[in-house]
């Protein structure tokens, strides 16, 4: 791929919320040529960013540029050519159950070199590579454990309560996945590199380790008394519990699928934010962050996305390859009984990955070249 001669790619950003706001923001104040893009319906929201020149960063942000003030863009767009036209990464940020719509207006656009970046992860470029077979040009499909900051909007500006300090990502297939740790190396400094999707997804903590286990001890109180409420000033004994079986059984299934490393999701947390106590729980409550009131309906929305596009293709991943993963289907089995939804219906199946009727070795084969054993 081409790119500024710094080595540094010229960037796209695909989601005007809170988490695409600030990855613009910060990057425009590394000095990187940033636009950003997001589709008609959220017009007046760019319209605004175009009007102003740029994004906003509140004075007390915690940037990986060091600085705030107004971050001045490329461009702020609705329209998919002009976004993507002068990219060398398109980089996602939008929430999982977004991806589809933003790929379907990028990928008419996207051309051979690029890399496109799903930044939250789950299981985005095996999902994007199998909705579009044969049909991209020879991009790189990537994507991260999990976005880089804590963030939220505080009127017109971003405030990026807290910078994350490491994160890991990687390619697909993921003999590309040095390459483009190189080029992403320009973007942040905090990436780490992983050897295939299957890290990303199952060997780093991250998201899904926590919201779920967390909120099932203390759900009665959640979505029905209080309708939200301080989600990390409440962690539990118990909802530790669930976190360290997730983790035992994510742990299981990605030294199954060939992952030579794991990180638990203290360790995550430790790296991540610094914490450096054994009990992740009093961590998290004495954390900067656990003054944050989450809505019920906001838990609601985090909590399906984890199970929609982890816990159940993770379930499928360990009958699959025979890895008993029996914690992780319980959960799914809880809180759709809770919430009055059937989370297996909705959740992502081996087939939307591309790895339905493939062995382990077969799967490790797959993430890794790209190429499908033969039937």
């Amino acid at each position: 791929m081409t790119v500024a001669d710094s080595g540094a790619p010229r960037l796209t950003v695909c989601g005007a919320g809170a988490a695409g706001m600030a990855v613009a923001a910060d990057c425009a104040l590394k000095g990187l040529e940033v636009t950003l893009f997001d589709l008609p319906p959220f017009a007046d929201v760019i319209r605004g960013v175009a009007d102003k020149g740029g994004v906003e960063v509140t004075p007390d942000s915690d940037t990986t540029a060091g600085k705030t003030g107004l971050a001045r863009l490329a461009a702020a767009t609705t329209d998919a050519a002009v976004a993507v036209d002068r990219a060398d990464l398109v980089m996602i940020t939008a929430p999982a159950m977004y991806h589809d719509t933003i790929m379907d207006a990028v990928a008419p656009q996207l051309r051979d070199g690029q890399i496109v970046l799903f930044a939250t992860g789950y299981w985005g470029s095996l999902r994007q590579a199998r909705r579009f077979e044969g049909a991209l040009p020879d991009v790189t499909l990537a994507e991260s454990n999990i976005m880089p900051y804590i963030c939220q909007m505080r009127g017109e500006a971003v405030d990026v309560g807290r910078s994350k300090r490491s994160f890991h990502v990687a390619a697909f297939p993921g003999e590309r996945s040095d390459s483009v740790f190189e080029v992403l190396g320009h973007v942040y400094s905090q990436y780490r590199p992983a050897a295939s999707v299957v890290e990303t997804n199952l060997a780093a903590g991250g998201n899904p380790p926590i919201h779920v286990t967390l909120l099932i001890p203390i759900a009665g109180f959640y979505f029905d008394r209080f309708l939200g409420g301080k989600f990390y000033q409440d962690a539990t004994g118990p909802g530790m519990r669930l976190v360290e079986g997730f983790d035992a059984e994510r742990r299981r299934l990605s030294q199954r699928l060939g992952s030579a490393w794991f990180e638990s999701q203290h360790e995550f947390d430790e790296r991540a934010y610094g914490y450096k106590v054994d009990d992740l729980g009093a961590a998290l409550r004495g954390s900067p962050h656990s003054d944050w009131y989450a809505s019920a309906a906001y838990l609601e929305q985090v909590c399906s996305e984890d199970l929609v596009y982890s816990y159940v293709p993770m379930v499928r991943l360990g009958e699959a390859v025979g890895v008993d993963v029996s914690l992780t289907r319980g959960m799914v089995e809880v809180f759709g009984a809770m919430l009055g939804r059937d989370y297996w219906s909705e959740g992502v199946g081996l087939e939307a990955l591309g790895l339905d009727r493939l062995d382990a070795d077969e799967i490790r084969e797959y993430v890794m070249t790209g190429r499908a054993p033969r039937m």
